[in-house]
């Protein structure tokens, strides 16, 4: 049986002027994600062999420490699937802005973040998948709320992506011991291909209403 994840619910195409957006619910924790490009920039920015990409998280406190911890992480592992070589001299910016944080808001900002690159039809090696986590003394609970993320002793990151379904980035905090974090890739990577089916159906229903 595959481990629950809280309700997935996408909105696709949902603002007028990005070249893509979307307003991603993982449970009650909500990101809206938009991008724009590729698009020509200055000289000064152009890279002659690939596009630039730029990742900006807008967290609801404007002094939120995570920002820069979040954006990091979330454009090295877009760097890893993005075809950068295909749009050289340009830039593409993904836009997270938090609507509510109910638990496992960087994994929700990493799905957002596909969901509305899918839309605004960047080409990509792969889909991604991103599922947290968090580990008390007695068990390992998948895709926490927040208030059993602040219970916990520690919380896992991972990122997969969807052509062999490996890890591509993990970030975690708090104390682990090696077989919390096997158990929390096992989980995971059942996880992220229930993911991977929402993208699937998700899509289809996009361009089926557009068609």
């Amino acid at each position: 049986m595959a481990p629950k994840l809280r309700d997935l619910i996408i909105t696709y195409n949902n603002l007028a002027n990005p070249d893509g957006s979307a307003l991603f619910c993982q449970g009650n924790t909500i990101v809206q994600a938009y991008v724009f490009g590729p698009v020509d920039v200055s000289n000064s920015k152009e890279r002659s062999e690939k596009a630039s990409l730029f990742v900006t998280f807008k967290p609801k406190n404007s002094y939120e420490i995570r920002k820069e911890l979040y954006e990091n992480y979330i454009r090295t592992v877009l760097e890893t699937i993005i075809h950068l070589d295909m749009h050289p001299r340009t830039s593409i910016s993904v836009i997270l802005q938090e609507m509510q944080d109910d638990g496992c808001l960087l994994s929700a900002a990493v799905n957002s973040a596909c969901c509305a690159l899918l839309d605004a039809g960047i080409p990509m090696k792969c889909m991604i998948a991103s599922v947290t986590s968090c580990i008390s003394v007695d068990a390992i609970q998948l895709d926490p709320n927040k208030e059993a993320s602040q219970k916990s002793d520690g919380s896992i990151v991972l990122t997969f992506e969807s052509s062999k379904n490996g890890i591509i980035s993990v970030t975690s905090e708090g104390e682990l011991t090696f077989d919390n974090i096997k158990e929390a890739i096992k989980l995971g990577c059942l996880a992220s291909k229930e993911i991977y089916d929402f993208y699937h159906k998700s899509m289809k229903k996009r361009f089926l209403i557009n068609s």
